[in-house]
């Protein structure tokens, strides 16, 4: 992993380039998606505010007609006591002018166009608007309703004359006994008008033309102040207030909103809302058109900013980055100078280690080193500890290094911070280096031939068998009993020479190690099979494994016995025996006063292409 990534240092100088037009495309990247997600977020605020508005309208329409429908139902109810009222119901015709007095006091206060008193049989006795024309039968919608349920009854009811009317009736009683009606109408058109003024719209109602008498068209202007284009839409008649100009622009918009393709683009924004008459049917659309030209101009003007933003940052972000990484290729490029120096001697202190630990290994195999060796050995352990550790730092502090440089987030800061910790690691990393060199020089005189066993089949009791026999003058003279217990059948293809070594260390560790205070105990070997494997344990009923040091046993060079006759080779042989040569496991168990097991799991047969690596 270091090597990669000094490889990775050693080509920097020529990654600048990627780098860069890497970052540019990144940040161009973003720079569009950023300018794409503003518009659209924009483009959806300015639908909201526009819906908004349109709701608010809604809202107000509502209302007005809400107040109008309570008015109107007050002032029926006040007229229902009105004696007069109750006369003109009961026939007296000579009354009427006395009751006119009322009508245009409501049609200037109240914006009341239409008042009707109406018999039980439905026949107009009075129409205020109208007097002349009386004794017609009432058959208007909210009439027939208020007739049925003999209450109350408002809403807004398509006329005769091509207008929509907010309409009240309602039943006039004396003692009990039903004397007519009295009906109140307004025309809306000065509610629409409120609306037009208040929120800056235009409001058109739509038509069926089969429903407005074009006749009636100058009457309708005179009594509500509205026009009646007949001609304009395919179908519909547009009733809408004199005082806007309808131009083709706004026809074309009105016939777009009813077929639901408004475009916001032309300055225009439609709200349509079916028109029903009072039984429900449908007969036209009321559309409101808001202009929006300078809601759309700010709304550009507002993405234009953005845009020039993030354009500016876009360019002050390059510029940095160039000169961030200019930066710190010149760093890099004093530092893999000085890296190259000492990788020169690390690998050349790390060759002369490995060679002499390797001597080393194989002289273990063969015999026990000597006092000096362990001595030796020990001192090697302490600066190729230090080694080790500040060489892993300084792997830690490269790859840091790399990947700030490959996400862009290399800062000044970090970079002065990297060659400080590359500069006091290789402070402490020489020295240490230095001392292994001189003590691995002391190595050299320990050398002998390696040997290799060759595969074969052979039966487990008997390779352990031999191995024994080499082994019961150690514990000649001690009371230390050795017990085998090895079925005969046990057959392993493997290596036989590396297997006696595993058997031959253990064996001595017990030895030394477990009966060193002591003369007597038990040294157990045991194996069974099952069907791909073979488990050996090699126990002894010594002094066990303090558990501080349990971790530590596999380790190389590590001994409780320095300079007592201990390499502290011994079962890190064991170990790399065991998980390479023999591709098996080692597990090891351990309490103190009580004893000390250690538990190899091996393949019966070795894969073909496995090598004896010892």
């Amino acid at each position: 992993m270091l090597k990669g990534v000094y490889d990775r240092l050693l080509n920097a100088e020529r990654i600048k380039l990627p780098i860069l037009f890497t970052f540019i495309l990144i940040l161009a990247i973003t720079f569009f998606v950023t300018i794409y997600s503003t518009t659209h977020f924009a483009n959806v605020v300015l639908k909201d505010n526009i819906e908004r508005q349109f709701q608010e309208v809604t809202s107000f329409y509502q209302k007005e007609i809400a107040s109008q429908k309570a008015v109107q139902a007050l002032i029926n109810f006040s007229l229902s006591e009105n004696e007069r009222i109750k006369a003109l119901l009961a026939g007296e015709r000579k009354t009427f002018e006395e009751v006119h007095s009322i009508y245009r006091y409501l049609n200037d206060h109240q914006n009341v166009t239409h008042f009707y008193l109406v018999s039980a049989q439905r026949k107009v006795l009075y129409r205020a608007h109208q007097p002349e024309r009386f004794g017609d039968i009432v058959n208007r919608h909210t009439m027939l309703a208020s007739e049925q349920s003999m209450q109350t009854v408002s809403g807004l009811e398509f006329g005769v004359l091509g207008t929509f009317t907010l309409r009240t009736v309602s039943p006039i009683f004396d003692r009990g006994t039903l004397l007519g009606y009295i009906e109140v109408g307004m025309e809306i058109g000065h509610v629409l008008r409120q609306i037009e003024n208040q929120f800056q719209v235009n409001i058109f109602e739509l038509f069926e033309q089969s429903l407005v008498p074009e006749e009636n068209s100058n009457q309708v202007y005179q009594m509500t102040g509205r026009k009646n284009e007949l001609n304009l839409l395919p179908n519909y008649s547009i009733n809408y207030d004199a005082s806007i100009t309808l131009d083709q622009h706004k026809v074309e918009q009105i016939h777009r909103a009813i077929e639901g393709e408004v475009d916001l683009e032309k300055g225009l924004a439609a709200s349509t809302t079916i028109i029903a008459n009072f039984n429900g049917d449908h007969i036209g659309y009321q559309v409101v058109l808001m202009n929006i030209e300078n809601l759309i101009s700010e709304h550009n003007k507002q993405i234009k900013i953005i845009s020039a933003i993030y354009a500016t940052t876009l360019v002050i972000g390059i510029a940095i980055f160039a000169f961030i990484l200019s930066v710190a290729e010149n760093t890099v490029k004093r530092f893999i100078k000085q890296k190259r120096q000492d990788n020169e001697l690390i690998s050349k202190n790390m060759q002369e280690l490995q060679a002499a630990q390797q001597q080393l290994v194989e002289k273990e195999k063969l015999a026990s080193l000597g006092n000096v060796v362990a001595g030796v050995a020990h001192e090697v352990n302490t600066p190729i500890g230090v080694a080790v550790t500040v060489a892993t730092t300084i792997e830690s502090h490269i790859s840091r290094f790399i990947e700030d440089i490959k996400s862009g987030k290399l800062k000044r800061s970090a970079l002065g911070d990297f060659e400080d910790n590359c500069q006091e690691c290789l402070h402490v990393l020489v020295p240490a280096l230095e001392k292994a060199s001189t003590l691995i020089n002391s190595f050299k005189q320990v050398a002998v031939d390696q040997t290799s066993e060759a595969r074969r089949l052979f039966l487990l009791h008997e390779v352990v068998d031999e191995v024994i026999i080499t082994l019961k003058h150690k514990v000649k003279n001690r009371a230390i009993d050795i017990e085998v217990n090895i079925a005969n059948d046990i057959e392993l293809d493997s290596y036989p020479g590396p297997l006696g070594q595993v058997i031959t260390n253990l064996f001595n560790n017990a030895v030394n190690h477990a009966f060193d205070v002591v003369d007597a105990g038990k040294i157990t070997i045991r194996a069974c099979q099952d069907e791909a494997t073979v488990s050996i344990t090699v126990s002894d009923n010594g002094q066990g494994i303090a558990p501080e040091n349990l971790s530590k046993i596999f380790d190389p060079f590590y001994t409780t016995k320095l300079g007592q006759g201990g390499s502290g080779l011994g079962l890190n042989i064991v170990y790399n025996t065991v998980v390479g040569a023999l591709a098996g496991k080692i597990q090891v168990a351990s309490k103190l006063n009580e004893g000390t097991t250690f538990t190899l799991t091996l393949p019966l047969s070795l894969p073909k292409d496995s090598k004896n690596n010892e």
